[in-house]
């Protein structure tokens, strides 16, 4: 066995001078007290003061050292670029943040870390596919993004996890993750890390939709992919022993920020954030002729949640955007114009100017058709599409939870994942999520079993009613919220009788026997009388946001609180309700107003109420 270089001594280099030397200088105590050594920084931009070094954890001099092992993780981002683009970002402490990580490695925040335990197995997809884990390390210490092998731990308090792979959208294509969270029931790395650290808010499909509707109908989509975005980010080195991992009998060490690191996805999002605001600020000086920067300034509160508005820029009133969810990229502009074309190729400039590497196989567009999380979104239309599977599997785990007394909070949590992807294109299926949501974290552990509560079992009812004659497409709702006074219609009940009424015809009618005696509740009769005008105004409201006035408060707060109504009797009306809004695809909210019946009644035509209407508001599963 080779001797292994002097501690602190870089591959060609001299040996440091010894540390007894200069104690103030040769060595420095990190954030868990272990002692490092200091080395000039490696991949660090030639504009940084060259008296800047890295810190280095001390060496297992037992073990071989190779090629690209402990140095700063190899990156393409050009940290002389980023401070260029970063100038004028109103959240300053991110830009600083951002500048620092990719010049010196970003931490881990690890403030409690763990003592060294024993070896655990690998995840059993590596061990069912060595062959594609072998490559995968491969190519990543080729990279320089990995280092490694050595027969021996290469650091003295080296933490070894588990790895694992996970099959790509491409079949036969894995991406390698890493299992920071074990032990389940011990002190893991990512139960070390302070969760102020770890939270993200990405943005909602929602204002994906709100984006394309704003640039108007037909309009024009690209999107774009970044490629392999956690890998860009360099784990600073002193963190180095907490991405241990073994393969093949040798010990590796990930050098970038890994993909099961609770942090990891927080820190790209304050990266993409600031490509973000860089864009629009540079497209709109391109493309506007007013390039006063307050025009596109984000407020701070929209930059450190990263709600990514739209942004209107154009001096014709054009409007064009950008939004970004992880690593994927969506870009749109007006039909009949080069506003998309424009906005993307100012995208891919900046990317260009920082190094950020683009998958051009995974460009797609210009069109206005376009897969975007999962879904598609068609401009031309106006709608969203669901893939057919995803509604069958959503089938098939909600009747397995109306059939289970009791299930785990791992499976409620899969339920709940997959009624939440749909719920991004059925937005009044949100409702009938939030018990299933709450449910879930009654118990700490994904293995511990919770009973199944006749609240989650009658909105799993509910679901799979809808679901089961829904055809895979929802259009876009409109974006505001107006009321149903504003649109002509009006609403009256006492405990006799009911009264409807729009511009142009009106219904009246008295309440048959099933619902006579339940209407003598005030709550109860301003549930129905909202969902009787719902269903007979129906075709003129579908996919709107509508605000219906009712005179008493309780009612309309019973209303805005859905199936998490605190009055447990007023569920029975309205669950049938949230089904109507499911159905026609509309929001609806209540609002109170002192009076919601007009003075002046006789230029309506006043026809019987249906029956069909009485029937549906009787419809359950």
């Amino acid at each position: 066995m080779d001797n292994p270089r002097p501690f602190g001594q870089l591959p060609g280099k001299p040996a440091m001078p010894p540390l007894h030397n200069k104690p103030s200088q040769g060595y420095a105590i990190n954030s868990m007290d272990h002692r490092v050594a200091l080395i000039p920084k490696t991949n660090v931009d030639t504009s940084m003061h060259a008296e800047n070094v890295i810190a280095r954890p001390i060496l297992n001099k037992n073990a071989p050292l190779s090629n690209h092992n402990l140095g700063l993780g190899i990156t393409p981002i050009k940290v002389s670029e980023l401070k260029r683009v970063s100038i004028g970002y109103p959240k300053r402490e991110s830009a600083d943040m951002l500048i620092t990580g990719f010049s010196t490695g970003f931490s881990l925040r690890c403030t409690a870390p763990p003592q060294p335990y024993i070896e655990p197995k690998n995840l059993k997809s590596i061990r069912l596919n060595p062959e594609v884990a072998a490559a995968k390390i491969e190519k990543e210490v080729r990279l320089g993004r990995f280092g490694g092998p050595w027969p021996d731990p290469p650091l003295k308090d080296l933490i070894v996890t588990p790895v694992g792979l996970v099959e790509k959208k491409k079949k036969g294509e894995y991406r390698m993750i890493h299992h920071l969270s074990y032990p389940k029931d011990g002190i893991s790395i990512n139960s070390s890390i302070d969760k102020q650290y770890t939270q993200v808010k990405y943005i909602s499909f929602d204002s994906a939709i709100k984006m394309v509707q704003k640039a108007g109908k037909s309009a024009v989509l690209q999107k774009e992919d970044v490629v392999s975005a956690f890998s860009l980010l360099p784990l600073a080195p002193q963190d180095f022993r907490f991405t241990g991992f073994k393969f093949g009998g040798s010990y590796y060490i990930e050098k970038m920020m890994p993909m099961g690191a609770s942090i990891s996805c927080a820190t790209w999002d304050a990266f993409s954030a600031l490509i973000h605001w860089r864009v629009m600020f540079e497209y709109n000086n391109e493309h506007s002729k007013t390039s006063d920067y307050d025009n596109i300034n984000m407020t701070h509160n929209q930059v450190s949640g990263y709600n990514m508005s739209t942004l209107g820029v154009g001096s014709a009133g054009m409007r064009a955007g950008v939004t970004f969810y992880c690593d994927d990229w969506l870009l749109c502009g007006p039909q009949a114009t080069n506003e998309c074309q424009n906005i993307t190729a100012t995208f891919r400039k900046i990317c260009a100017q920082l190094g950020i590497p683009l998958a051009p196989e995974k460009s797609i567009g210009p069109c206005t058709c376009i897969e975007f999380l999962g879904l598609t979104i068609d401009t031309v239309r106006g709608l969203i599409r669901v893939p057919h599977d995803k509604v069958e599997d959503a089938l098939t785990k909600l009747s397995y939870i109306i059939q289970s007394r009791k299930v785990t909070r791992g499976c409620l949590e899969s339920i709940v994942g997959s009624l939440t992807f749909l719920a991004r294109a059925i937005v009044p299926a949100r409702a009938f999520i939030t018990n299933m949501r709450v449910l879930a974290y009654t118990v700490p552990d994904p293995r511990h079993h919770v009973r199944v509560t006749a609240d989650v079992r009658c909105d799993a009812n509910y679901l799979k009613l809808f679901l089961r004659e829904y055809n895979g497409s929802s259009y876009f709702l409109q974006p505001d919220w107006i009321s149903i006074t504003e649109m002509g219609w009006h609403m009256h009940a006492t405990e006799e009788y009911v009264h409807i009424g729009s511009i142009s015809r009106s219904w009246r009618g008295s309440w048959p026997p099933y619902f006579a005696s339940k209407a003598s509740c005030l709550v109860v009769r301003g549930i129905l009388t909202v969902h009787l005008a719902l269903y007979l105004g129906s075709r003129t409201w579908k996919n709107c946001k509508l605000l219906f006035p009712t005179s008493d408060q309780t009612t309309a707060d019973a209303i805005n609180q859905k199936v998490k109504c605190a009055q447990p009797y007023l569920l029975e009306f309205i669950r049938p309700l949230m089904l109507s809004a499911l159905s026609f695809n509309v929001l609806i909210k209540s609002t109170m107003v002192h009076n919601v019946f007009p003075t002046s009644q006789g230029r309506w035509e006043v026809s019987p109420i249906p029956a069909e209407a009485w029937d549906h508001l009787m419809k359950k599963p």
